[in-house]
């Protein structure tokens, strides 16, 4: 028995790595291959600084297909996995896991290379943690453009063993260079030029702005929703066509392509071609969050029905395949298994033959079937390799039976496995699709428990004993505290809650964490984003979802109004003065802020009344203003105030709606 337990020993030291003692589902993806592996952490470094190797820091996530791409091609293999081994400490990093240490080091690739990274992102550093190197996905063997890993990894291990000056000169001038960016001219932003900057972002928007298909810019092409949302918000308080027309043709195009899931709802990451129409497969939490309120935004405002249908597709989808005990996990896998092959392909599981989707339409005595398959842009050929991503010209006219189609055709998909799911469960995405469910609700009353009851459960497992936690992992204990991007979503969710049930243990929860988040994250006028494994200073600007500055900020105008906490208003105010230049720099990547600043010109209003009173109120503005907050009060009286006076009271509601109207009017 005893020889037994050995040689199990053995084989699993031959067979795992150290990561196989992680919770991160990425980093146990890789905790079998050759290359041997470590985490992030103290020891790690220590070691590495002991041996007076190099560090090879490996960034990704479980669901990124080139990162399943290098696994497949290089850490599997034991040639790369020697060279790996022999001269450096291999570390793997789950960006979402520590987001942080993501962002900061994808601000390096960007001072390096002068355009934006992605994953996997590979940092190569000096024993001391300087880096002096940087690429994204390398190929295992040598292209036109690129050498191959292990003619990469042999050079750099060859110049650091015999020119190591060379190395720390480069590092050295490198880390000045990410202490001190380089200054742009400085602006300073006042009230007054809240007009010049809004011209500005929408002569920049313009420019970027895809007018035959749609979007920011062209291939690959993102779904963009946080600046979608903005610019819902920004059509509203500027009173502004332009801005809603701008997000409605996104809306609708993105509602069209194949960039939407036609079958089962829900949006997928982003469209490798211009039109929406080819697209990377992977489903993300924090995607499908964003455009769920981007759509519920569009019914209010427009009170088109496809808007409404689409959202609750969304919902449909998330509640289906990311749900996990009443809390929702971080994404979906571009690749699935193909059983003929029993290997990952990418979009496998989503897309379909023609003959096998006309079969079972027939089998299932579907009428006019191949005007479905048309509709739905299934042809013989396929426009995906030989299979169909489905995708549509026209919402007016649909086929009769469409919708039993769609359930047939999802049988047929549910003929294969449905892609890995991270199952991790973030604060900060979880929030904010639980914000967008809430804010939904009012479109869909049904929803409201159900969102509340989430919201409740988000907040009550990640903050424990005064600390609140990044990330839960099934039965692991909480481990990675939070950062700001954390609370300040779940702030946002939480003050969400308090707008939609008045509770008033939600805004006591958002006031607690706000305290908290003010105490660590930000200092001497700054916000950090994090403070561990380093400080990382946070900016204003967007990335693939909203700014957490930006969201922080609305967060502290918010609670400025519903507490009466002028700190909070000032500190809002002393951010955007700081920032300006940074804003009228980045102006299409920094639309939380440009929208911040136009609200602060509006007449922002707290309006007051008993909860059931707020509530006719709500339902009788109908579309709900950027610009408006609401706080239950005892008295029957409605109250329209600002943070030191009230300008408006009424002790009916149409004569408070027809108040706040003359208020607008004068504006």
């Amino acid at each position: 028995m005893k020889i037994f337990l050995i040689l199990l020993f053995l084989l699993f030291e031959v067979f795992a790595n150290s990561l196989s003692y992680e919770d991160s589902p990425y980093l146990l993806q890789h905790a079998k291959n050759p290359v041997n592996w470590y985490a992030w952490n103290k020891q790690t470094l220590t070691k590495a600084k002991n041996e007076h190797k190099l560090i090879f820091l490996s960034i990704g996530y479980s669901t990124c297909h080139w990162c399943h791409k290098m696994e497949e091609e290089s850490y599997s293999q034991k040639d790369v996995a020697k060279v790996l081994n022999k001269n450096y400490i291999a570390i793997k990093v789950d960006r979402e896991e520590m987001p942080a240490l993501d962002r900061y080091y994808q601000k390096l690739y960007f001072l390096m290379h002068k355009q934006s990274g992605g994953w996997p992102l590979h940092i190569i550093l000096t024993p001391e943690l300087k880096p002096f190197f940087s690429t994204t996905y390398i190929p295992k063997k040598a292209t036109s453009y690129q050498k191959g890993i292990i003619t990469i990894l042999n050079d750099i291990a060859s110049l650091y063993k015999n020119n190591p000056q060379k190395i720390e000169l480069y590092a050295q001038s490198l880390q000045r260079l990410l202490n001190n960016p380089p200054k742009m001219f400085s602006l300073s932003w006042n009230k007054n030029k809240h007009k010049d900057i809004y011209a500005h972002f929408l002569k920049i928007l313009e420019k970027n702005f895809d007018t035959t298909n749609y979007g920011i810019g062209f291939a690959p092409k993102f779904p963009h929703a946080n600046l979608i949302n903005n610019l819902l918000d920004l059509s509203l308080i500027q009173k502004d066509k332009k801005a809603k027309q701008y997000a409605l043709l996104m809306l609708d195009a993105m509602a069209k392509g194949g960039i939407y899931d036609q079958i089962e709802g829900g949006f997928f990451r982003y469209s490798t071609d211009e039109s929406w129409s080819l697209v990377h497969f992977e489903k993300m939490l924090y995607t499908n969050a964003e455009l769920l309120k981007a759509y519920s935004k569009a019914y209010f405002i427009t009170h088109n029905e496809t808007y409404k249908k689409i959202a609750q597709e969304i919902v449909h989808f998330v509640d289906a395949k990311l749900k996990q005990d009443s809390l929702f996990m971080s994404g979906s896998d571009a690749d699935s298994l193909n059983p003929n092959t029993n290997k990952k392909e990418e979009g496998f599981y989503f897309t379909l033959k023609y003959q096998d989707a006309l079969n079972i339409l027939k089998k299932n005595n579907i009428k006019n079937p191949i005007k479905i398959l048309e509709y739905l842009d299934i042809t013989k050929i396929g426009n995906f390799h030989t299979r169909n991503q489905p995708r549509i010209d026209d919402f007016t006219q649909p086929p009769h039976n469409l919708i039993k189609a769609k359930k047939i055709l999802t049988q047929l998909r549910k003929r294969n496995p449905y892609p890995f799911v991270d199952y991790k469960v973030l604060t900060s995405w979880n929030a904010l699709y639980i914000d967008a469910l809430l804010y939904f609700s009012s479109i869909d009353p049904a929803m409201k428990q159900s969102a509340l009851f989430y919201l409740n459960k988000l907040y009550m497992n990640l903050y424990k004993n005064g600390t609140l936690y990044h990330q839960k992992v099934k039965n692991k204990p909480l481990k990675v505290k939070a950062s700001l991007e954390d609370y300040a979503f779940l702030i946002d969710a939480l003050l969400q809650g308090y707008k939609i049930s008045f509770e008033k243990k939600y805004l006591t929860y958002a006031t607690q964490l706000t305290k908290q988040a003010l105490q660590l994250f930000y200092k001497n006028n700054t916000w950090y984003e994090a403070t561990y494994p380093f400080k990382v200073q946070a900016t204003l600007e967007d990335g693939a979802y909203a700014n957490m500055v930006s969201v922080m900020l609305e967060n502290l105008l918010e609670l400025s109004f519903l507490t009466e906490n002028q700190n909070y208003f000032s500190i809002v105010q002393t951010t955007l003065q700081q920032n300006y230049t940074q804003v009228y720099n980045y102006t299409l990547y920094s639309s939380g802020a440009i929208t911040l600043m136009q609200k602060l010109n509006k007449e922002i209003l707290v309006l007051k009344s008993t909860p059931n009173n707020l509530y006719k109120l709500q339902n009788a503005l109908k579309t709900p203003q950027p610009y408006y907050y609401f706080k239950a009060i005892k008295e029957q009286i409605y109250l329209g105030c600002k943070n030191s006076s009230c300008l408006i009271y009424a002790k009916n509601l149409k004569q408070f709606l027809q108040k706040l109207k003359n208020l607008e009017k004068s504006q």
